[in-house]
């Protein structure tokens, strides 16, 4: 495994050039992506998989195997198994250049139905990024109290970057993506720039992604589709992660977090609902 000093272009080049091959050999243009790294999550199998998409995962384990998704192994490393993850996530016209449409979905996801349908649904709608709305919050300082709450990230990276928010004018109430799944056409050159973004303000503050999406969308003015969050159940099926990372919390608070999802999870159930 490499540092963190490497060229993350040109390492995104390799993964590219694997990609293009799996393209070039199923002609799919849709792909349904995701990316397990250090050990976070483990990798499931797809309950439903649709004919005319491929099937990515991205991993630095090189134990990974499966048998619907075509697995591509990362050979560097970049400052910690989390952001790691997020270069994939967040970058797809990097490396996935051969495709014109993608869904992500974080590791601790199952898919349960054809989640490429919602592509047409927003490329017919005229947008070339859709999100299902966060189920618990409108807010992305919202967010960031709950984010502190419990431990999702260090209390003066989330603070600086709040204020620096704030400082800007960013308004409250503007809205919060859910960010575990992302659908998009990924080349367009609007996409490509609210990405790039994105990917900087996680890169150089909170790893939690959910914190800057809708900030650098209105930064930018960019328009992005929101979809009812009660819909991702039918497509979706969400875990929690087998590791987590917690951030100036006790014991308590860990507990107390646990406690949160299985509420806010039975909650959302019972109304159809899915979070994230």
């Amino acid at each position: 495994m490499r540092l963190r000093k490497l060229n993350l272009d040109e390492e995104l080049k390799k993964i590219k050039a694997s990609v293009d091959l799996l393209q070039l050999k199923t002609g799919n243009r849709k792909v349904v992506y995701t990316a397990i790294t250090g050990g976070l999550d483990q990798l499931k199998e797809p309950e439903y998989v649709s004919d005319g998409v491929d099937y990515i995962c991205l991993t630095d384990d090189s134990s990974v195997r499966s048998a619907q998704w075509k697995v591509v192994y990362i050979e560097f490393y970049y400052r910690d198994p989390r952001r790691l993850a997020k270069v994939f996530k967040l970058l797809p016209h990097k490396f996935l250049a051969a495709y014109e449409q993608s869904v992500w979905i974080d590791g601790n996801m199952t898919l349960v139905g054809p989640i490429e349908q919602i592509l047409m649904q927003f490329v017919d709608n005229r947008f070339d990024i859709a999100f299902f709305q966060h189920p618990a919050r409108n807010c992305l300082y919202s967010e960031a109290a709950a984010c502190l709450r419990w431990g999702k990230d260090r209390r003066d990276i989330i603070d600086a970057q709040i204020k620096r928010y704030l400082k800007t004018g960013y308004p409250k109430n503007n809205g919060l993506i859910m960010g575990g799944v992302i659908f998009r056409s990924h080349n367009i050159d609007t996409v490509k720039k609210v990405m790039e973004m994105w990917w900087s303000e996680v890169d150089e503050n909170s790893v939690r992604d959910q914190l800057s999406f809708n900030y650098c969308a209105h930064a930018l003015k960019t328009d992005f589709m929101l979809i009812k969050n009660d819909e991702a159940s039918i497509y979706l099926r969400r875990e929690m992660h087998k590791k987590n990372a917690y951030y100036d919390v006790s014991i308590t608070d860990k507990f107390l977090s646990y406690l949160s999802f299985f509420l806010t999870k039975l909650s959302l159930l019972r109304k159809g609902g899915f979070f994230n």
